[in-house]
């Protein structure tokens, strides 16, 4: 069975040199955003998917990982509100949203 530390995450998106070419939305901010929610810094995680949301409003990933992290701030009507457009902007991924729904 495998067992991830906390930080793992953070090491390998530090450490992984070819994680800004990965994503083409913005890949430098969604990077530090991670980061953040490994952290439990969701206020930065949010303020850096926000201003995703602002560079690229007809992408639903940004609203889809903000979403999740309203969640542990019991932000919900925020949460459900980007689940919301996420599954308008993209309704092929909405089957990503129903862990984070089932939470609310």
């Amino acid at each position: 069975m495998f067992h991830r530390e906390k930080g793992d995450r953070t090491r390998r998106l530090l450490t992984t040199p070819s994680y800004s070419t990965r994503s083409t939305i913005c890949p430098g901010i969604l990077g530090a955003s991670y980061i953040y929610e490994e952290k439990s810094e969701f206020d930065k995680a949010i303020a850096d998917y926000t201003e995703v949301v602002r560079l690229r409003p007809q992408s639903a990933k940004p609203y889809r990982r903000r979403a999740y992290v309203y969640l542990p701030k019991s932000e919900f009507d925020k949460a459900i509100a980007d689940f919301t457009e996420s599954i308008r902007l993209d309704p092929q991924y909405r089957h990503t949203l129903w862990p984070g729904l089932c939470l609310l």
